[in-house]
């Protein structure tokens, strides 16, 4: 007792010490913790007295954490605070008294909630596209060179894993489907273009000069050209033969080979670091003293950079975007995430939780097992990029495009079918569904990629979300095969996956196909189904997607 009230009368005479450098060195020569070392284990004790007037101790249970995004993020780490925790616990104390910035993932939320309010306040769209953009310039010749062993050591530059032009892989589209957190249904798109009723007449007429044309050419230097070439002059048969009833598709803007380019993170890798010894069946995440993977960001975060710099063969541009076409489904997310906020404040049951959440269909988006099949990009054969990341949807952002909206883009599949017949040797249904599963992976990357390059034009990033929905619609054929989708973005951010970050709105896309143009060409007859002809489904398809545009 007499030591126990010594050391309580010396830490407060040193607390009220007018010198606090002396009373900080004799607290520390009598073997004293400093009072930044006592004030929180002090903070919530109280002393209750018994009935026999005995002084008892009392300690009060810190108030409950934090779990929605807007309350932990306004907790202010300290300015050493780390996302990850850099010591273990040493004693069931450590467990129990955790910090506000180890219990709830404020350290990280707060950076993202304040490299937000940074971007939003970026007017120019260049400066805040280039603010957000994870790339990192290589070190240059002199840094490398005049760098000395006191100095910190150059931390390679971040790179981005880039998506091919068709996929190099046979087993991507779970994966494309989780970093681009898109939800994809196969399935006929009747129901978004119910009402429309177009003649083909004089579009097939077009399509079969165009075709023979196409196919006696001799000035095309690859299959991929020859392709290329086919899908936009097929578009423009298409506008030309709507274009008396549809006279605004004069006004809009059509590009041949344009660029569509757009990189974004996406967290949730964070399994790249896990470290599981010999024999042990502990798995335990190895993030000091490791390097960090490719594509990272630094702090080792489980964020991998993904681009993909693609080419269509042509894309249809307008002032103004397609309406939703799942405006529905949307408002359910929406309802979704209501009630997702409402559970987190113990204002909704888990029963009405679980009810809403089996109404949407987006949220039939599996993301634990898509997580089960993750593995490292390079197993999916994507390599890193270093070179400058850009956000070109066809254009470039400081061009001042005032048709900024995609509508219709046009996507060659040139080269695929080769690489299932002779690279992968697939044969039969295999290859079939080979293919199918390929066009699909493709169309996720297509689509996402040129609504997130559109979504950055308009001054949205993975910082702050999108307000409203980005529709566009997409074809992909490699020549003969065509395929329809109908992609939707709903979220972009992506980036961050923690506990205390709830997003469960999904992007979503539908695909339809596929559909063989013709079968066989007998003396310049195109024959389908063992009658002359084309098929009728992929032209009245075709001359939907463009009859939409406004």
């Amino acid at each position: 007792m007499n030591a126990s009230r010594s050391s309580s009368i010396f830490f407060i005479s040193a607390a009220r010490s007018s010198s606090p450098i002396g009373g900080l060195v004799a607290m520390m020569h009598r073997g004293i913790r400093p009072a930044a070392r006592l004030i929180p284990s002090v903070r919530f004790s109280s002393t209750a007295v018994t009935e026999t007037g005995v002084a008892v101790s009392v300690v009060e249970p810190p108030p409950p954490p934090t779990t929605t995004l807007h309350d932990a993020a306004k907790i202010k780490p300290a300015f050493n605070r780390k996302v990850h925790r850099i010591h273990t616990s040493k004693h069931m104390l450590q467990d129990e008294f955790l910090n506000a910035g180890d219990l709830t993932d404020s350290a990280r939320l707060y950076d993202y909630k304040r490299t937000g309010e940074i971007a939003a306040s970026l007017t120019n769209i260049v400066e805040r596209i280039a603010f957000v953009s994870p790339y990192e310039r290589p070190w240059t010749a002199a840094e490398r060179t005049w760098r000395r062993d006191w100095h910190p050591a150059l931390v390679a530059p971040r790179k981005a894993w880039a998506l091919p032009a068709v996929p190099a892989h046979f087993d991507v589209l779970n994966f494309y489907k989780y970093i681009t957190k898109t939800h994809v249904e196969q399935g006929k798109l009747d129901e978004l273009y119910k009402d429309l009723h177009l003649p083909t007449r004089t579009f097939k007429e077009l399509t079969r000069a165009s075709l023979r044309a196409n196919l006696e050419s001799t000035a095309f230097d690859s299959e991929a050209d020859r392709t290329s070439a086919l899908l936009a002059t097929l578009l423009d048969d298409a506008v030309l033969s709507l274009v008396k009833a549809r006279p605004q598709l004069a006004e809009q803007r059509i590009s041949y080979k344009s660029k569509s380019e757009a990189f974004w993170v996406r967290g949730g890798f964070s399994f790249l670091y896990d470290h599981q010894e010999f024999n042990e069946v502990e798995v335990t995440q190895k993030i000091w003293n490791n390097q960090k993977y490719t594509g990272d960001d630094r702090r080792k975060l489980g964020e991998l950079a993904f681009v993909h710099r693609d080419e269509l063969a042509a894309s249809v541009r307008s002032v103004k975007g397609l309406e939703p076409m799942m405006r529905e489904r949307f408002s359910r997310v929406l309802m979704n995430m209501v009630y997702f906020i409402l559970l987190q404040l113990d204002q909704c049951s888990h029963a009405e939780w679980h009810s809403s959440e089996s109404t949407d269909v987006f949220w039939k988006l599996d993301e634990g097992k898509l997580k089960d099949e993750l593995y490292s990009p390079r197993v999916f054969n994507l390599w890193p990029d270093a070179d400058p990341l850009w956000q070109c949807p066809g254009y470039f952002t400081d061009s001042a495009e005032s048709h900024q909206h995609t509508v219709l883009a046009v996507k060659s599949l040139a080269g695929l079918p080769e690489r299932i017949t002779e690279h992968w040797r697939m044969r039969g249904e295999e290859a079939k569904e080979t293919a199918l599963e390929c066009a699909t992976a493709q169309a996720v990357a297509t689509a996402f990629a040129n609504l997130t390059a559109t979504a950055h034009t308009q001054g949205f990033t993975q910082y702050n979300d999108v307000d409203a929905p980005l529709t566009t619609q997409l074809v992909l054929s490699d020549g003969r095969n065509f395929y329809f989708a109908v992609a939707q973005l709903n979220t972009l951010a992506i980036n961050v996956e923690l506990k205390d970050f709830p997003n469960p709105r999904h992007n979503s896309l539908r695909i339809e196909g596929p559909f063989p143009l013709y079968d066989e060409v007998n003396d310049g007859r195109f024959v389908y189904e063992r009658k002359e002809g084309l098929n009728e489904a992929v032209l009245e398809r075709l001359l939907h997607m463009v009859y939409k545009i406004k």
